[in-house]
């Protein structure tokens, strides 16, 4: 009783972010392992026959690469060492094959998991509650001391993954000032979430256009849900591995990086994923998969033509102490991303789960539009109406309102959040501690036909904006956060066939 009202207490305490005092933690979180005669191991020997307790395989999470530690529990990696985790004995998993009685769940499991050949493995506390919904805070800055050592070294090869529904916002322009002079891919990645109408050829021309692109071996459209691109990301990976270097993931946070190395982690068969989150700053340290283990994977699912329906990874044992690997590196910080402002459980709403679906708008002039309560448009000056397409996540697209620019202010001062379609997707309690940015001017754009433009708003979409030449329209974000714009329009243009 004492056990489980502790651990209780511990999870208000973090989900209050409060660090409680070191007296406490010496005085309720014993070390089971040092102190034998502790009641709560007694207790659970007793209640678990057959089952031993579980020593660290890795000094870090197999989530989030934070190395493992039990005195800040605010803090990533975090462990209560009062809470060991028990794995059955070969003796047991014997015993339960024998039974002739019905097995319960817990049991099932186990025999499942001997079968397959998984080891179970710890996660820290921040992961498993990030997993299970609850907000935990993120840091916030980037860790540049991972790429000192990479920077050194000489040999092995970069994939820079870029994330196609905010391609502006997560180029990284400084590459070669991270990694060095090595070998580098470009890889397009979540084109399952792009819509119809997108250009992904015009996309890749254009990025190899860009001067951070010159030096690049390829740029591939990448997708960790539907499996596109994984034979010419396979191709770079074996030439890689061949010369027994290691491979590196390297880009901005929520690219989809971690995806990508489940991805993998599914084709070796392995069942511990990496902890993915809409939030920035999931992942921390370093994250390994052996490199010998994944190219014989990547071989065996070339010759089933990289159908995953009749493939069965050929790995018994994986290699934990592989010479070369493909590594997850923690992602680089965006200043300009609305994961800054929200938290965890709030960006479930400005995320994209499926297929993105356009919203088309037709505005006058001096008239002003709210997207979701986080960013307004003003059409200050324009002959004739300007048309904007808006590629949002499907919870936005019910949160836009329209008025006169005349009004704004009187609208602002009467209403403000109060209604819905003003304010963004928190809780109303939030506002009273923690009250959202208010909208500041950020950016004045003269539109030109002989340039399209496009939008991209702080990671959460786009716009496409078409009208008259010369039209003028002003644009505001909280606490005025830029926006990134390009005079480009990745649009599919119609053929004669679709006229």
């Amino acid at each position: 009783m004492l056990c489980v009202r502790t651990l209780r207490w511990s999870f208000n305490v973090f989900k209050k972010q409060r660090i409680p005092s070191k007296l406490w933690i010496q005085r309720n979180f014993v070390d089971p392992i040092k102190k034998k005669s502790s009641p709560n191991r007694q207790l659970t020997d007793e209640l678990n026959p057959g089952l031993k307790l579980y020593q660290f395989q890795s000094k870090s999470c197999t989530g989030c690469g934070a190395p493992f530690q039990s005195s800040a529990m605010a803090e990533p990696g975090f462990v209560p060492m009062m809470a060991p985790k028990y794995i059955p004995t070969p003796e047991y998993i014997e015993k339960l094959k024998r039974q002739k009685e019905p097995l319960n769940p817990k049991e099932l499991k186990i025999l499942i998991d001997d079968k397959k050949g998984r080891t179970p493995r710890i996660i820290c506390q921040r992961c498993h509650f990030i997993r299970n919904g609850v907000s935990v805070t993120a840091p916030l800055k980037t860790n540049r001391m991972q790429f000192a050592d990479l920077k050194t070294k000489t040999g092995g090869m970069v994939i820079a993954v870029i994330d196609l529904t905010n391609i502006p916002g997560t180029i990284i322009t400084d590459l070669q000032d991270l990694v060095g002079q090595k070998d580098f891919i470009i890889l397009l990645n979540k084109l399952d979430l792009m819509p119809d109408d997108f250009d992904i050829e015009a996309a890749c021309k254009w990025i190899k256009k860009l001067p951070f692109a010159a030096n690049a071996l390829d740029v591939i459209p990448y997708s960790s849900e539907s499996n596109f691109g994984l034979k010419p990301l396979k191709k770079y990976l074996s030439e890689s591995f061949k010369k027994k270097e290691n491979c590196y993931l390297v880009g901005y946070t929520s690219v989809g990086k971690s995806s990508i190395m489940n991805q993998m982690k599914t084709i070796l068969g392995d069942n511990e994923f990496l902890t993915v989150s809409p939030k920035s700053g999931t992942t921390i340290g370093l994250i390994k998969i052996p490199g010998e283990n994944l190219d014989l994977c990547l071989t065996e699912l070339e010759n089933h033509d990289f159908n995953f329906k009749d493939y069965i990874a050929p790995i018994e044992e994986f290699s934990h102490h592989s010479k070369y690997s493909l590594i997850d590196t923690s992602g680089l910080v965006c200043n300009n991303h609305i994961a800054n402002i929200f938290t965890h459980r709030e960006m479930k709403y400005v995320r994209f789960k499926s297929k993105i679906i356009p919203l088309d708008l037709t505005r006058k002039a001096k008239t002003a539009f709210w997207i979701g309560g986080f960013c307004r448009i003003e059409i200050t000056e324009c002959k004739e109406p300007m048309n904007f397409r808006l590629y949002l996540p499907s919870p936005l697209k019910t949160k836009i309102h329209t008025c006169s620019i005349s009004k704004i202010k009187d609208l602002e001062k009467q209403i403000g959040y109060k209604i819905h379609l003003l304010s963004p997707p928190i809780r109303s309690s939030r506002l009273k501690t923690n009250p959202f940015p208010r909208l500041q001017f950020v950016e004045k754009i003269i539109h030109s036909n002989e340039s399209p433009r496009t939008i991209y708003i702080l990671g959460v979409g786009w716009i496409t904006v078409t009208g008259p030449e010369g039209a003028i329209y002003r644009i505001f974000t909280p606490n005025g956060m830029k926006v990134d714009t390009i005079p480009q329009n990745f649009k599919k243009r119609k053929s004669v066939k679709d006229i």
